[in-house]
Formats: structure tokens, C-alpha cells, sequence
């Protein structure tokens, strides 16, 4: 009998110590298991090598060259800038008002040579230009807001308003109103300064 219980109570004593060298599952990870699963780099990547969530990338079908729109926005300006300069080389409305004026005075400086210059083409002579203003000793004139130029086929004209008072020599004063049309040519060989091309007055 208390051999028997020998036997089972060593038997139980081996069972112990057998047991006794092992831990439950997942208590513990081998060096070998740590080295068998890849390890994200030190930086913060996946161990799948993508980028990191919220990374951006570039778009390999985006150039971000600014060259062509600098160059396309230099040559806008260039463009505009000969536009503006041409715009500025040609004599404008207030070229043509000036003729008149100037036209007027010459007319009451009695230097008709000068006067009758500043027309394109008159169809009266130098002489007879002058003899029409034998009987006038002076005329004041009232230029109105000149019309648009109108351009085309490399000449330029210009319509301009006037009120006209020519005192006469024996007093009386003789009141025009109408208009002159000035002309003057873009085209080489033509006459680029505004020049009287017809005058349309009539008596009030």
C-alpha cells in the first residue's frame, strides 16, 4: 500500500516538473520570430514601403514649368507697349483741332499763304483764296468736340464742329456754323499731318 502511493505521488512529481518548463501560448515572442517580420524604417514608413498616410506625391503627369506663361506674359506686354507707342506716334484729334487754330490765326495774321498751306487740295487758287477775304478784318472761331477718327485703307479722317463770327470791314458781323473734315495719310509717300480736306459752313 505505501508503495503504491510512492508511485503516485512521484508520478505526480514528474508530471509537475515536465509541465514546469513551459508558458501559455503568446507569453512570449523567440529572437528568431522578431527577426522573421519586417520592421518599418526608422523615418516612420510602412513595412510595405507605400508613404505614409497623408503624404502627398507629385503627379508624374503635371509639369510645373512657369517659363511658357512668363515668356507668353512678356510678349502680351511687348505687344501692348508697341500698340501704345504706334497709338502715340500718330498725330490724334488734337493734332486736328490745332490745324484749325492755327488755320484761323494766319486768317487774321492776313498771312493767307500760310492759311491756304493747311489745305489738302483747294480748288481755288493762292490769289483767289485771298481775294475772298478782302472785306474781313478779323474772324473768331468756336471749335466744337471733334468726332472719332476714322480710319481705313491707310488714311485717316476727322470731323470737327466750328461756330464762325467774321467781322467785316464796314462793321457788320457775319455768323457760319458747320463743319471741317481734316484728312491725312498713313501710307508712305502720303502726308502723315492733318491737312483741311472740305469745309461745310453755312450762314445763320
Amino acid at each position: 500500500m505505501h508503495r503504491f502511493r510512492f508511485l503516485i505521488a512521484l508520478s505526480l512529481a514528474v508530471l509537475l516538473v515536465a509541465c514546469g518548463g513551459r508558458k501559455p501560448a503568446g507569453t512570449d515572442v523567440t529572437a528568431a520570430g522578431e527577426e522573421s517580420l519586417p520592421k518599418p524604417d526608422a523615418a516612420g514608413g510602412s513595412v510595405t514601403g507605400m508613404p505614409a498616410p497623408g503624404a502627398s506625391t507629385p503627379d508624374p503627369g503635371r509639369v510645373d514649368d512657369p517659363e511658357p506663361a512668363q515668356a507668353a506674359e512678356a510678349g502680351d506686354t511687348a505687344q501692348a507697349t508697341a500698340d501704345a507707342s504706334a497709338a502715340q506716334a500718330e498725330p490724334g484729334a488734337e493734332a486736328a483741332v490745332a490745324v484749325l487754330r492755327d488755320y484761323y490765326a494766319a486768317i487774321n495774321a492776313r498771312d493767307f499763304a500760310r492759311a491756304y498751306a493747311l489745305w489738302r487740295q483747294n480748288p481755288q487758287t493762292p490769289a483767289q483764296f485771298a481775294d475772298g477775304f478782302a472785306g474781313t478784318t478779323g474772324v473768331s472761331v468756336e471749335i466744337g468736340a471733334p468726332g472719332p477718327v476714322d480710319a481705313g485703307a491707310g488714311q485717316r479722317y476727322i470731323e470737327i464742329p466750328v461756330r464762325l463770327d467774321a467781322t467785316q470791314a464796314d462793321g457788320r458781323i457775319d455768323r457760319y456754323a458747320g463743319r471741317y473734315v481734316l484728312h491725312r495719310s498713313v501710307v508712305e509717300g502720303g502726308n502723315p499731318d492733318w491737312r483741311i480736306e472740305r469745309a461745310t459752313l453755312a450762314k445763320q
